[in-house]
C-alpha cells in the first residue's frame, strides 16, 4: 500500500469484506482509491462547470457498485 493512500477506505473495505465476500476477485486497494479519485475528480468537475449534482451522484454511483460487487450470490 502506498505511504501516500489513506488506509481508512482500505479498513472500511476488509469490515465489509468479513461480512460479505467480494462476489468475483477485486483489488481492494484499488477500490479504495478510487473513492478519494472519486471525490477529488468530482469536487474539480463540479466547480469548473459550475454544477454541484457531479459530486454526489458519483458517490452514489460508487455505492451501487460496492453493492454489486459485495452482493450475495443470488
Amino acid at each position: 500500500m502506498s505511504a501516500l493512500r489513506s488506509t481508512a477506505g482500505r479498513e472500511r473495505l476488509d469490515l465489509i469484506v468479513g461480512c460479505s465476500p467480494p462476489r468475483e476477485a477485486v483489488d481492494l486497494d484499488a477500490l479504495a482509491d478510487m473513492i478519494a479519485t472519486l471525490v477529488e475528480g468530482g469536487l474539480i468537475l463540479g466547480r469548473a462547470l459550475n454544477d454541484i449534482t457531479i459530486l454526489p451522484r458519483q458517490v452514489l454511483l460508487y455505492r451501487d457498485f460496492l453493492r454489486s460487487v459485495f452482493a450475495p450470490p443470488g
